[in-house]
């Protein structure tokens, strides 16, 4: 996916990101939440630079609400919060 971003197409990176995100949604645990969150945080990424601003909040909140109960203080955490604000800032 980084490489559609580098290229400026985050439309052909989406479908690779919703894949990532639906087979993290299958390992359990806490390992897997957190994998699914940064999973999650990259697709939101991706809508972001799509401007699918309602779209990457929901994402960029799921992510945000798994990271808050498992890795309150870890780095993910506070970029999926940052996340979450881009797609604020964007729907204005």
């Amino acid at each position: 996916s980084r490489a559609y971003w580098a290229a400026g197409k985050p439309d052909e990176a989406e479908p690779l990101l919703q894949d990532v995100v639906r087979i993290a949604k299958t390992h359990e645990g806490v390992h897997g939440a957190a994998n699914l969150a940064v999973q999650q945080m990259n697709l939101a990424h991706n809508l972001l630079l799509q401007r699918r601003y309602a779209e990457a909040e929901v994402v960029a909140r799921d992510a945000l609400a798994v990271l808050d109960q498992y890795r309150p203080n870890g780095w993910y955490r506070f970029c999926s919060a940052s996340l979450v604000g881009g797609a604020l800032l964007g729907r204005g």
